[in-house]
C-alpha cells in the first residue's frame, strides 16, 4: 500500500528519462541556490588578442611611455617581419612621433618572458625599413636605441621570442625613454669680393656649424637677398630659389662639423646687396643668438658704364659720343654707333657692333658675334665660341674702303676670327680649343700657337705673318 501517492508521481520531461516530481523539485532548488551563490561554472569567454596586435592598430604615442600588456593571445600577421633579430611571434605594435628630435631608448625590462624588439620606418607593413632590433640585450630582455627625427613616425614591434618551441607569451612591458638632442648651431656669411662692379660675378658662402654635443636634424637655412638689382646664377649645397629667398637645407649635421652653402651672384646695378641667413633645426638649440648672420656687398661702377642693360635680353644703342655700354646678362644686341665706344657684352650670346670710330669690344661669357666697324678696333672674344670681325657683322662689304688696323683676341673656346680690311693683329693662344683665323686684306700678323696642331691660319691678301704649331693648317702666310 502506498502511503503517499503524490510522492510516487513521475515527471517525464523531454530529457530522455523520467524522475519523480519530488526529486525534480529538489534538483531545481539546488540549481537555484547554486546560481544565487555563484557555485555554477561559467562558460569560458573566447580568447581576445591585444588591441594593438596588428600594425594598422598600432598604439600611437608622441612622448615617452610605458605599457604593460599580456600577449598570450597575440598573433603575427601576413607580411609582418619576424626574423630580423631572432624569431619573434605574439607581437604588438606602437608608433612614436616626436615634436623634437631626440635620443630614444626602448627596452622590455619588467617583462615576464624572453622578448624581441624591432624599430622600423615606412608607411606600409610589407615595405617597412628596419632601423634597429635586439633579442637578448640582458638575459632575454631587449633594448634598442636610436636618434628620432622630429615629425617622423617610427614603428615599434615587441613580442615573445620563438626558440623553436613556439613564441613565448605572458606579461610584456615596453618602456620608451626620450631625451631631446641638444645642438648649438651657428651661421656665418661671407662674400668672395667686396666691392664689385656692375656685371661682376661673385659668391656668398654660408657656413653652418654644429657646436652642440648631439647631431642636429632637419637643418633649414633660408637666405634672403636684398638691395640693388642682382641675379642668382647658382645655388650649391642643397638649395632652391624663389626670389628673393634661397631655401637651403640639410637632413643631418654631426656634432663638431660644418657645412657650406654657396650662392653665385651677378651684380646688376650700383648700390649694395645684402645676404641674410637664418638657421634652425628640429633638435633643441639652447643658444639662438648665433643663428643669424648677414653680409653686405658694395656694387660700384668701375667700368664707368653709361648705358646699362639688365639680366634679360636687351637691345642697347649708343649715342654719337663715346659710350660705355654694359649688356650684363641675356642675349643682347648692342650697337655702339658713332664715337670711340667701349662695349661689354656680359654673359649670354651677344651680337655686338662697334659702329664708327675706334671701339673696344668685350664679348664676355657666351657664344658672341662681334664686329668692330669702321676704325681701329680692339675685340676681345673672351669665353665662348666667338665669331669676331674686324669691320662689321656683314663682313667687309659694308665697310669696303675702311682700312682700320684692328686687334682681335679670341679667348677660351673655338673662335672664328677675321681681320678683314687693314693691317690687323689676330691672336688666340688659349689651349684646348680649335680656332680659325683669317687676315683678310692688308699686312696681317696672325698667332695661333697654342701648343696643339688643330688650328687654321689664312693670311689672305697682303704680306702676312703666321705663327703656328706643327699640324696647324696654314695658307697665304
Amino acid at each position: 500500500m502506498i502511503a503517499n501517492p503524490q510522492r510516487a508521481l513521475l515527471s517525464c520531461p523531454d530529457l530522455g528519462f523520467c524522475v519523480s516530481q519530488h526529486l525534480l523539485r529538489r534538483l531545481l532548488t539546488v540549481a537555484t541556490v547554486a546560481a544565487t551563490f555563484g557555485f555554477m561554472t561559467a562558460t569560458p569567454a573566447l580568447a581576445a588578442a591585444p588591441a594593438n596586435d596588428d600594425f594598422t592598430n598600432a598604439e600611437a604615442h608622441t612622448a615617452a611611455f610605458t605599457d604593460n600588456v599580456n600577449i598570450d593571445d597575440a598573433t603575427t600577421e601576413t607580411d609582418e617581419p619576424t626574423e630580423n633579430c631572432g624569431v619573434v611571434g605574439k607581437t604588438v605594435w606602437y608608433s612614436l612621433t616626436l615634436t623634437t628630435s631626440s635620443a630614444v631608448t626602448i627596452d622590455t625590462y619588467g617583462s615576464g618572458l624572453d622578448t624581441v624588439l624591432g624599430v622600423y620606418q615606412g608607411n606600409d607593413l610589407p615595405y617597412l625599413s628596419l632601423l634597429g632590433c635586439n633579442d637578448d640585450y640582458d638575459f632575454g630582455l631587449s633594448q634598442v636605441t636610436f636618434n628620432a627625427v622630429a615629425s617622423r613616425t617610427y614603428w615599434i614591434q615587441a613580442g615573445g621570442s620563438d626558440n623553436g618551441y613556439g613564441p613565448e607569451g605572458g606579461d610584456l612591458q615596453v618602456n620608451v625613454a626620450v631625451v631631446a638632442l641638444s645642438a648649438d648651431l651657428s651661421v656665418s656669411v661671407s662674400d668672395s669680393a667686396d666691392p664689385v662692379g656692375i656685371g661682376d660675378i661673385y659668391e656668398y658662402t654660408i657656413t653652418v656649424t654644429n657646436n652642440g654635443p648631439d647631431p642636429a636634424f632637419g637643418l633649414a637655412v633660408p637666405i634672403t637677398l636684398s638691395g640693388a638689382a642682382r641675379t642668382l646664377l647658382t645655388a650649391a649645397g642643397g638649395c632652391s630659389y624663389s626670389p628673393p629667398v634661397a631655401y637651403c637645407s640639410r637632413s643631418t649635421l654631426a656634432s663638431g662639423t660644418s657645412y657650406n652653402f654657396n650662392l653665385g651672384i651677378r651684380a646688376d646695378a650700383v648700390g649694395t646687396v645684402t645676404a641674410t641667413a637664418v638657421t634652425s633645426t628640429n633638435s633643441v638649440d639652447p643658444t639662438s643668438g648665433n643663428n643669424t648672420d648677414a653680409e653686405t656687398t658694395t656694387v660700384g661702377n668701375p667700368l664707368g658704364c653709361t648705358i646699362i642693360g639688365t639680366a634679360g635680353n636687351d637691345t642697347l644703342n649708343g649715342t654719337g659720343s663715346a659710350d660705355v655700354i654694359c649688356g650684363l646678362g641675356g642675349n643682347d644686341t648692342i650697337n655702339g654707333g658713332n664715337g670711340n665706344d667701349t662695349i661689354y657684352g656680359g654673359a649670354g650670346a651677344d651680337t655686338v657692333d662697334g659702329g664708327n670710330n675706334d671701339d673696344t669690344l668685350y664679348g664676355g661669357a657666351g657664344d658672341d658675334i662681334m664686329g668692330g666697324g669702321n676704325g681701329a678696333d680692339y675685340l676681345y672674344g673672351e669665353a665662348g665660341n666667338d665669331t669676331n670681325y674686324g669691320e662689321t657683322l656683314l663682313g667687309s662689304l659694308l665697310y669696303l674702303f675702311d682700312n682700320g688696323n684692328d686687334h682681335i683676341y679670341g679667348g677660351p673656346g673655338n673662335d672664328d676670327l677675321d681681320g678683314q680690311n687693314g693691317n690687323d693683329t689676330i691672336t688666340d693662344t688659349d689651349t684646348d680649343d680649335t680656332d680659325t683665323m683669317s687676315g683678310g686684306n692688308g699686312n696681317d700678323t696672325i698667332n695661333v700657337q697654342d701648343g696643339a696642331g688643330d688650328d687654321t691660319a689664312n693670311g689672305n691678301l697682303g704680306t702676312d705673318t703666321c705663327t703656328t704649331d706643327t699640324g696647324d693648317t696654314t695658307s697665304s702666310c
